[in-house]
């Protein structure tokens, strides 16, 4: 346990960066600073129109109608582009830019990740096996990271229940994920196809699932489970009631109501102790368990991380932090720091737009309805809001007293709540309304013309 504990602080400290934007008051622009003991000290003199957090080891910011990739050390290493996602480098660990009419794609390590940059649209399409697909002169291309090869998606094969028109080319991109060059599809049985649309296995299975990181899928004969290789071999037979996709090198499975973990030579990882199973993060380390009525977190060797105390699933929300309900209430908790919040929230509503915020719903009987924590358990205010929205981009409508205003992405009010009525901002304006009036406010809260 110390062990797994230590190699998770040190994760967590290597994923972690200090240095945060803030927004100029006097010029509404933004710039890097870092909390101290003193206060926010700022750390770069540049104020840029947009900038993002560090996700990675770099951030994005715009200067001068211009993007740039920006180090730790706030030197420009990559740009000017015309276009970069203010949400680069996010959890898929990648940033869509455009550079003189073409697209590209930056890595966490800020390397392209295609050698030529390719012309008109261009989408993120598949997380599992990281594909994009562009459109060009009418044809669809796509490509994935690791081949770094475009290829023009030619696949007409009939996919849908019988009678029903098949599937055009641009219809596919929403239905088929490549990996391995092979996707399941349905002949009222399922089977694999290339991206050619040919068929190379026969429609065989109850069920086909997609090929993932691990180069195994999950497949169903017989009502029972088992899984293919990348060969196209059924290395582990059908014997499951029900199964989960290898994640990492273990996969969670069922026998005779029982749950455990089993990894690729079919050895059991974890035995049949379990009534419910499932993975809870994209790196098939932490799993959700439930012995009796309690619930509580195992990792994939077996090793119990947080003891069975808690009601019902854990939410995931890093590696670090976690929503539980205990005795009828919920908090956070930490793997390390352990309970981070008291248990007395009657409900939660996850905001994870650019920081990773958490909206709490505390008790009925206390005043202020509304908490707004980070994922270290730190309360970023007390404003006693009585209603909280969704993002939008990097501003959220609040409500306090039945008046209006925004909380930006790090859950601090930036725009007091003094309008009857606010709209969320198109083009950096809000149209609110104050004192019977309308009129529109900038995202600094500043009036503007239309």
């Amino acid at each position: 346990m110390k062990k797994y504990i230590i190699i998770l602080f040190v994760f967590l400290a290597t994923k972690t960066y200090a240095q945060d934007p803030y927004k100029d008051s006097a010029t509404g622009k933004y710039y890097f600073a870092r909390e101290t003991e003193t206060g926010m000290e700022r750390v770069n003199n540049l104020l840029y129109d947009e900038i993002s957090y560090f996700y990675t080891k770099y951030a994005v910011g715009k200067l001068n109608g211009k993007w740039y990739v920006i180090d730790q050390k706030f030197k420009h290493v990559r740009g000017p582009f015309d276009y970069a996602d203010r949400e680069s480098f996010d959890n898929n660990g990648v940033a869509t830019i455009k550079s003189n009419g073409n697209w590209n794609v930056l890595s966490y390590k800020n390397k392209l990740k295609f050698k030529h940059s390719v012309p008109d649209s261009m989408f993120f399409y598949s997380p599992s096996d990281m594909s994009y697909f562009y459109q060009y002169k009418g044809k669809t291309y796509y490509a994935q990271t690791r081949k770094k090869k475009w290829k023009e998606l030619r696949c007409y094969t009939d996919s849908t229940a019988p009678g029903e028109e098949p599937y055009r080319t641009y219809e596919l991109e929403q239905y088929l994920i490549f990996n391995n060059n092979l996707a399941p599809v349905k002949k009222e049985k399922y089977g694999y196809i290339n991206p050619k649309g040919q068929t190379v296995f026969p429609y065989i299975y109850d069920y086909a699932d997609n090929f993932n990181s691990s180069n195994t899928a999950l497949v169903k004969k017989d009502n029972l489970y088992g899984y293919l290789d990348s060969s196209m071999k059924l290395f582990i037979p059908f014997m499951f009631e029900d199964a989960k996709p290898f994640i990492g090198s273990v996969a969670a499975v069922q026998r005779d109501n029982w749950c455990g973990l089993i990894n690729m030579q079919r050895k059991m990882v974890a035995p049949f102790d379990y009534s419910a199973l499932n993975c809870i993060d994209n790196d098939g380390i932490l799993y959700n368990a439930k012995k009796g009525s309690k619930y509580g977190i195992i990792d994939s060797n077996n090793h119990m991380v947080i003891p069975f105390d808690y009601e019902g699933d854990f939410v995931y929300i890093n590696n670090n932090c976690f929503i539980a309900k205990q005795d009828g209430y919920f908090g956070l908790i930490n793997i390390i720091q352990r309970k981070m919040t008291a248990f007395n929230f009657i409900g939660y509503s996850l905001k994870l737009k650019s920081k990773n915020l958490i909206i709490f719903k505390a008790k009925e009987n206390i005043q202020n309805s509304y908490n707004i924590y980070n994922t270290f358990g730190d309360k970023r205010n007390d404003q006693g809001y009585q209603y909280i929205d969704h993002y939008e981009g990097d501003r959220c409508k609040v409500q306090r007293n039945k008046k209006w205003g925004f909380i930006d992405a790090s859950g601090y009010e930036v725009i007091p709540c003094e309008y009857d009525e606010v709209s969320y901002f198109i083009n950096g304006k809000s149209q609110v309304k104050k004192d019977g009036k309308k009129f529109y406010i900038d995202k600094t809260g500043q009036k503007v013309k239309k």
